[in-house]
Parts: structure tokens; sequence; C-alpha cells
């Protein structure tokens, strides 16, 4: 009987001591799969639990069941998490989309401040009408011969530049007769190449076309060019030049107007001679002359350009081009003279040329032919 109840407990013993283990190994498995990250899932090798103790306190269970708890929320915090990938693209898209409403609100900007400074430029002009003695001279005519306005349209002045346009008509009637030709090569002699005044590079030796010398004169307003062409069309003689101005005046009907001592309209204190001199009428009959020429009106109307194989930039002295649909003629101006013009302009049908001459600035010369225009062109209306 002894035996047989010894070994009865001794079997007890075992099967308490395999359930106990089985535990163990239960709670180490769960403890391994809490902490295996979400994405992957790692094998897991079970070890064989040496077990000293046949007895497990219960306080030691309550903190592995609490380490437990807090490994699960740790889990499920870090499923809440945004990935960073998410989080970059959502910082990118969003100044995009700001981006895209701001756009509207530039070009709103944009078309306001260009409105601002037309209606600037408009007040300037509008103030002109009061100030008509800020120029010497002005008139407004078509191309019929219908005058629209004037003031002292036959008082002679000093016409500065302005006097380019004769050497400019007795050059292209040159051309037109065959006695010179666009691409003709003329050479820079040391009496033309530093006249003084606006002028363009050049050095006595140089080699230039004829064209490019008109581009500078009628553009750019250079005086040692327009000096080059005198020379070139006066077959070397530029008093001989100055001779074929004032006979072209007489043929367009000026010569009482208009009267020529030099191809640039240089003062005195540079040429030594009187100062070419005209009246606001003279200079509008001349300018009816000047746009019977497509080929200068083609370069008068030019705003920049490059010349002599691109090594030289020109920009044109007449900053109304493309204005009030003005495509030329010619500005002028020295101490002398003050700021004169000439220009021609289309509207629809008609055309219309302005004369301004001895301006106190080139602003109020400028603002003036705006004015006169506008004023003349509603009044037609």
């Amino acid at each position: 009987k002894k035996w047989l109840v010894a070994g009865f407990l001794w079997g007890i013993s075992l099967f308490l001591q395999a359930g106990e283990i089985r535990e163990i190994q239960t709670i180490d498995q769960i403890l391994q799969e809490e902490t295996t990250p979400v994405v992957e899932i790692q094998k897991v090798e079970t070890k064989k639990v040496e077990i000293k103790d046949t007895e497990i306190k219960l306080p030691e269970v309550k903190v592995v069941e609490q380490k437990v708890e807090e490994k699960k929320k740790e889990i499920v915090k870090e499923k809440k998490i945004v990935p960073k990938k998410v989080q970059e693209v959502k910082e990118v898209k969003v100044p995009e989309k700001k981006k895209e409403k701001e756009k509207p609100v530039k070009v709103e900007k944009i078309i306001k401040e260009i409105k601002e400074v037309k209606e600037e430029k408009k007040q300037e002009r509008d103030t002109v009408l009061s100030k008509e003695d800020t120029y010497l001279a002005g008139l407004v005519a078509d191309t019929r011969g219908n005058i629209y306005y004037s003031k002292n349209i036959d008082k002679k002045l000093p016409m500065a530049s302005v006097t380019k346009v004769m050497t400019l008509l007795v050059t292209f009637d040159a051309i037109r007769n065959g006695e010179a030709h666009f691409d003709d090569k003329v050479v820079i002699t040391k009496d033309v190449y530093n006249k003084g005044g606006s002028g363009i590079s050049m050095k006595p030796g140089e080699t230039f076309t004829l064209l490019d010398l008109i581009r500078a004169t009628a553009i750019y307003s250079a005086n040692n060019a327009a000096y080059a062409v005198a020379k070139h069309i006066g077959k070397g003689s530029i008093p001989n030049f100055i001779k074929k101005m004032n006979k072209k005046a007489r043929e367009v009907g000026v010569s009482k107007e208009i009267s020529y001592y030099s191809p640039a309209g240089l003062p005195t204190r540079y040429t030594k001679e009187p100062m070419d001199i005209g009246t606001a009428r003279g200079i509008y009959k001349l300018s009816l002359e000047a746009i019977k020429y497509p080929e200068y009106m083609e370069i008068a109307g030019i705003k920049q350009m490059k010349i002599h194989n691109g090594r030289i930039s020109i920009r044109n002295r007449n900053h109304l081009i493309g204005e009030e649909g003005i495509y030329g003629i010619k500005t002028g101006y020295h101490k002398e003279a003050k700021y004169n013009i000439t220009v021609a302009s289309k509207d629809g049908q008609r055309e219309f040329i302005v004369v301004i001459l001895g301006g106190n600035s080139y602003k109020d010369r400028d603002n003036a032919v705006l004015h006169l225009l506008d004023k003349v062109k509603r009044e037609l209306r």
C-alpha cells in the first residue's frame, strides 16, 4: 500500500510540474508574439525551461501580465502613427495648392500696376494743356494739309538733330538714282570720326557699310555717322553735300522756312557755322515728304538693333515709337535748341504729323506730343 500511495503522489507531482512548464512557455510565447513588428512575422524558437523551484509566485505572474499589457498599448500607438512618406507627400501638396491660388492674385496685381502707370502718364499729359509755354513752337496737322493745332509755327528756331531728316532724304535720293548703294564700303576719315555730341564707336581707317551708317544716323542720331554719310554721298566733300540739302529744300518748297549749314544739326560751337534753323510749319512740310520714303520710315521705326556685324548696339532716341500709332520720324537736342521732335502717327485712315520745338525736357516734349494727338483725335471722332 505504501508503494502504491508513493507512486500515486509521484505521478501527481509530475503532472503538476508539466502544467506549470506549459503555462510558463505560453507566457513566454505571448511576450514574443506581442513584441514582434506588425509587418514581419518572425519564427519563435521554443526553448526548454528548467524549473528549479516547483512553485511560481503570483506577484511575478502579475508583473509579466503588466508588461504584456504595456507592450500591447505601445503596439497600438505605433499602428496609429502616420508613416513619414505620407507626411512628406502632404507637406509637398499643401504649398502647391496655395501657389495655384496665389497666381491669379499676382496677375491681378500686375494688371493693376500697369493701369496705375497708364493713368499717371495720362495725368501728366493732361497737365500739358495748361503748360503750353513749356515748348516754344508746336503744330498738329494731317497729311491733307489740315492744321488742328498751332503755336508759333512760323518762328525760326534751331532744329538740332531734326536736321538729319534732310540728310537722310538726300542720301535715299542718291541710292534711288544709283549714285550710291546700301552695301557701299565707307572708310572713316579723321575729319568725321569724332564730331562731338551723340555718336557711335568708330576710328579712322575703319570701314562701315553705308546702310549701317544710315541706321546709326536715323535711329541713334549719331553725328559722326551723319558726317560719314554726307562725305560719301558728297563725293568726298561735306560742303557739296550741304548744297544738295538746300537744293532739296527748294524742291520740297521749304527753302524760305528751313536753312541748312551742316548734315547733323550741331551748334555753332562745334561747327563754327550758323545753326541749322527752321519753322514748325517748314518741318511739317518736310515730314510729309519723308513719309513718302518707305525705306526711311522702316528704319526710323526700329526701336533697337545691332549694326557693324553685331559689334555696335543702337537704341532709338524717339521713345514714342509704338505709342498712339507713332512710327517715326526724328528727335533733336542741344543746349541752344532744347528738345525738338517731329513724329508721324497713323489712326485708322488718318495720318498726323506733330512737331514740337524748344521743349524744356524730353518728358515735356513727349507728353506734349501725346496729349495733343489724343486731344485732336477725340475732337475728330
